[in-house]
């Protein structure tokens, strides 16, 4: 046996004890209640039991076990992600939580305390982080960096701040005995010298840039988001036995480990569910019909879809959300809505880079069919830490709707303000 196979042979047979000893014979457990939004904007505490081609069980109080329209469904539960463990980031937008065993000539080998090993294709990894940032906004700016498609190269990032440019070799093992990668050895310059780095010296591995990756026309799109981190783009997902199946929309199929199911209960593993294509159309999503920014002083701010107005992901009390717009005070951003739309639904809050800080008034403006804009929503003052505001907003024979956010109490310090879920209902 070969010390990359006698390696994973006794992580593997490590982590079943472990799992074993941790909880002999354990009960199934109650699944975990959490937050479940429909596109009628209804509200519950719901847990999840199963998702299927076309539906979500879950269970809720009262009324018991119920299956959801997987169309009906804008989210189940919250997602916040880690800092302390190595994670893969594919050119689909997921990011699994999981060790690199190697570097094959077609494949990153990945092995998690989730996941069971997988070969992902070469072509599908966009980096490897060792050692993500502890800052969020950090973090974010990494993975932003990942899914640059215009990088130039490949770059190795060092935690001193350094950055090599040059590439991976076509194979990569760890050490005899070692359970996963120790070092990486990066070929740099023309003359391809070989250098040997230390992973705890390193922050990430920025792989060979180029990928344009396109969903497909047609298919079906969850969100995923896992105990572990994890957060990934699948086409379906499925139970086999104690283990959820999962296919990416990259292409790669991945399962979680039988041993990691609390309880026996897979789906337990689960902490957000979300149907990208569905019912639910996001404002992200559609092309602006406009945009201004009026500067308190100089600062101009663009906004941004599905990202905060700095760029990083769209966070809100500890948690990340996929969907929404990113806006700085004092700004003016107009959809085209053809007076196909019932209702806005949104959740209205400060971006947590904010902190405490900050102040903002969200309001919302309708056009009819004449050129006269109402005022169809105002709310009060928004500040930094506050939870997040559910609204909706009447769009009947809208033809238009322009989203606005203004200062409030301190100027325009620290006001990073997001529609978080903005979506049109018909």
């Amino acid at each position: 046996m070969n010390h990359h196979l006698s390696a994973i042979v006794t992580l593997g047979a490590a982590c079943c004890l472990a799992g074993l000893l941790a909880n002999p014979q354990a009960p199934a457990a109650d699944p975990p209640v959490a937050e479940c939004l429909l596109r009628d904007g209804t509200v519950f505490a719901a847990a999840l039991h199963e998702v299927t081609g076309t539906g979500v069980v879950v269970s809720a109080e009262p009324g018991g076990l119920q299956t959801l329209p997987l169309d009906e469904l804008v989210l189940w539960g919250a997602f916040a992600d880690r800092s302390q463990t190595t994670q893969v980031v594919l050119v689909d937008g997921s990011v699994l939580v999981a060790d690199v065993l190697s570097v094959e000539a077609d494949a990153v080998v990945t092995v998690g305390r989730l996941w069971q090993e997988t070969r992902l294709p070469r072509a599908v990894v966009q980096a490897i982080v060792f050692h993500p940032p502890a800052d969020p906004q950090h973090r974010d700016k990494l993975l932003r960096r990942a899914w640059d498609t215009e990088r130039p190269d490949a770059r190795l990032l060092l935690e001193n701040g350094d950055e090599l440019a040059g590439r991976l070799p076509d194979v990569l093992r760890p050490d005899a005995g070692a359970f996963q990668l120790t070092h990486i050895a990066w070929i740099t310059g023309d003359a391809g010298q070989t250098i040997d780095v230390p992973v705890e010296r390193l922050v990430a591995v920025l792989l060979t840039p180029g990928q344009t990756w396109r969903p497909a026309a047609g298919g079906q799109e969850l969100l995923v988001g896992l105990r572990d981190g994890s957060l990934v783009h699948a086409q379906t997902m499925q139970q086999n036995g104690p283990s959820l199946e999962l296919q990416l929309v990259a292409g790669p199929r991945i399962a979680t480990e039988p041993f990691a199911a609390a309880g026996g209960q897979p789906w337990q593993s689960v902490v957000l569910l979300q149907p990208l294509r569905g019912h639910v159309t996001y404002l992200s999503d559609l092309p602006p019909l406009g945009y201004r920014h009026i500067p308190f002083l100089d600062m101009s701010w663009p906004y941004h879809l599905d990202r905060s107005v700095t760029g990083g992901r769209l966070r809100h009390g500890g948690r990340v959300w996929a969907k929404g717009l990113g806006m700085h005070s004092s700004a003016r951003l107009a959809f085209e809505t053809g007076g196909q739309y019932r209702e806005l639904h949104a959740e209205l809050a400060l971006d947590d880079a904010a902190g405490r800080q900050g102040s903002v008034i969200f309001r919302v403006y309708v056009q009819g069919t004449t050129d006269d804009w109402n005022l169809a929503y105002e709310s009060g003052v928004v500040r930094g830490g506050e939870p997040a505001l559910p609204i909706r907003v009447d769009l009947q024979q809208a033809q238009r709707v322009a989203l606005i956010v203004d200062y409030a109490d301190r100027t325009d310090q620290w006001d990073h303000a997001n529609w978080l879920n903005a979506r049109l209902v018909r």
